[in-house]
């Protein structure tokens, strides 16, 4: 027995996963470096470039980030528990609500 309602098909995507490949792309550089002329900016940027991929490769940043968080969500916490407990000892008749 055909059922009256018509089932929808799978929906199909033409996704090609891409991956990045570090050493590659660091083999890349160093090649890129002798092919092309060395000026002063492209330097300049390779050694930026470098430097923030050490930074960030640590985890140095991510454990800073998540320490700054945790703080910041503690503080608020207490803020809000603070105003909570002034609210209420300073208006009584609220929790005869």
């Amino acid at each position: 027995m055909q059922s009256f309602f018509k089932t929808p098909k799978n929906n199909s995507f033409q996704y090609i996963p891409r991956f990045y490949d570090e050493r590659k792309e660091e083999l890349e550089d160093f090649r890129n470096q002798y092919d092309e002329e060395q000026d002063p900016e492209r330097i300049k940027e390779r050694v930026i470039r470098k430097m923030r991929s050490r930074y960030y490769s640590r985890g140095k940043y991510a454990k800073k980030a998540n320490r700054k968080s945790g703080a910041m969500v503690f503080l608020i916490a207490l803020i809000l528990l603070a105003l909570a407990v002034l609210v209420l000892v300073g208006y009584p008749e609220l929790t005869n609500i």
